[in-house]
């Protein structure tokens, strides 16, 4: 018996709509060249390829990493904004991995909503910067969102358990650098800040609200953090006189930083953060005993 070739007449329908309910779908990392399917021949699909890709499976944003296969011809693509092969409210946007080149080695690295594309010094990728840091400064510079491509490749631990003292290799393509790159800029608590300028909760308070202290980013519901660097910047501006501090304000003195620098030197401050941490660890403990 003869075999013939029938055309499928059924048409696919989506059954359902995430966004009408408020869930947007979206994709934060996919790639147009280099990965398996389209590997090097055409140095990867273009961007109105990539528009269907994202438009076929409903994802309302995707951001089209350029990384290290064919770099230099992908890097045509990049715009600084929303792709034109875009269609309201499937939205393409080509950014950055860094993976294959740069820093690549402590861990890949996305920049979303870069406005520069590749580091200055160069036009393609053998220049950038090796250690992830710098990568990120450059990245923030310019606004742009960042973190680890892969944050758990490479920081696995056998324990199931928490807390674990066990260090982990840091051997694989995840967020291998992330302790130095969390803690070159480090944040500061309420009391830490209350100590260092002198302020009381409620002059704090009004400083934010005024929008004359900069304010916090939350860790949590009760856990506001300031960055040191943004803290030494408000002092700064204040101590030369190009930002007028709110009346009510005048705790910010020479003696309540004089005071707070004291208190760090004697290791007061260092010591209480890490009896505080003890004892988070202690209670922990005691819990899971209990359990």
């Amino acid at each position: 018996m003869a075999l013939t070739r029938q055309p499928l007449g059924d048409q696919a329908e989506r059954w359902v709509d995430p966004a009408k309910f408020g869930w947007w779908s979206g994709d934060h990392h996919i790639h147009a060249a280099g990965c398996s399917h389209y590997t090097k021949p055409t140095e990867g699909v273009l961007a109105e390829h990539m528009f269907r890709h994202c438009k076929g499976e409903d994802l309302k944003i995707g951001a089209n990493l350029t990384w290290g296969p064919c770099f230099d011809f992908q890097k045509q693509f990049f715009c600084g904004t929303i792709d034109k092969a875009s269609q309201y409210p499937y939205l393409l946007r080509y950014d950055i991995e860094v993976s294959g080149f740069g820093s690549h080695q402590s861990g890949h690295l996305v920049l979303l909503r870069l406005k520069e594309q590749i580091c200055p010094g160069g036009d393609s990728s053998q220049h950038w910067p090796t250690l992830g840091l710098n990568t990120l400064k450059w990245a923030k510079k310019q606004g742009a969102i960042t973190g680890p491509a892969h944050s758990g490749s490479g920081i696995q631990i056998p324990e199931k358990t928490l807390p674990s003292y066990t260090v982990p290799k840091y051997d694989g393509i995840g967020a291998n650098e992330f302790v130095v790159d969390i803690t070159h800029d480090r944040y500061c608590r309420k009391a830490e800040v209350r100590a260092q300028f002198g302020f009381s909760d409620a002059q704090l308070h009004r400083l934010i609200a005024a929008g004359t202290f900069p304010a916090p980013t939350y860790f949590g519901p009760r856990s506001p953090r300031w960055k040191q660097s943004t803290l030494n910047e408000f002092d700064r501006r204040a101590q030369s006189g190009e930002l007028a501090v709110a009346a009510g304000a005048s705790a910010l003195t020479q003696a309540a930083r004089t005071a707070y620098a004291d208190r760090a030197a004697t290791g007061e401050i260092t010591s209480k953060r890490r009896a505080t941490a003890a004892a988070k660890i202690a209670a922990g403990v005691r819990e899971q005993v209990a359990a």
